[in-house]
């Protein structure tokens, strides 16, 4: 699937750009201004990442080395087709998952990586994930 870390890079890349559209479209979605507000903030942050990913894309000189990354280690699909509009708990359930995917891909991107400095990106993308699953627990608890 992946032959390069520029393949797992923009895939990174994608997958960041769905969650920003995700948060912001259940965002829009809130009554309740302060779990409207958890969304945009989480959504800003998934932008980011995907500015620092796109960076590292274009900048790092490891960009088209062989990586070996077993699929078992990418997240599954980025956003649910459906017709019918998810419950908030159901959606918020959604996100967590989401955002565990995406901190164990870091995770196993950062192993991959040669560069300390790109590893440390990839490490702190992975923990900014893990707050945003803990911060999304934490708004599932309250409804």
């Amino acid at each position: 699937m992946f032959k390069t870390l520029y393949d797992v890079l923009s895939f990174a890349s994608e997958k960041e750009q769905s969650a920003y559209e995700y948060y912001t479209e259940l965002a829009g979605k809130m009554q309740n201004p302060q779990t409207r507000r958890l969304f945009e903030n989480i959504a800003i942050q998934e932008l980011n990442h995907k500015r620092q990913i796109d960076i590292i894309r274009r900048t790092t000189k490891s960009a088209s080395r062989q990586i070996k990354l077993d699929s078992e280690m990418l997240p599954k699909s980025a956003r649910p087709k459906r017709k019918a509009e998810l419950p908030i708990q159901n959606a918020i359930m959604l996100a967590i998952g989401r955002e565990e995917s995406a901190y164990k891909l870091y995770i196993n991107l950062s192993e991959t990586v040669d560069d300390p400095e790109i590893r440390q990106i990839l490490i702190t993308l992975a923990e900014q994930e893990a707050d945003h699953r803990k911060n999304l627990k934490k708004a599932l608890s309250k409804i």
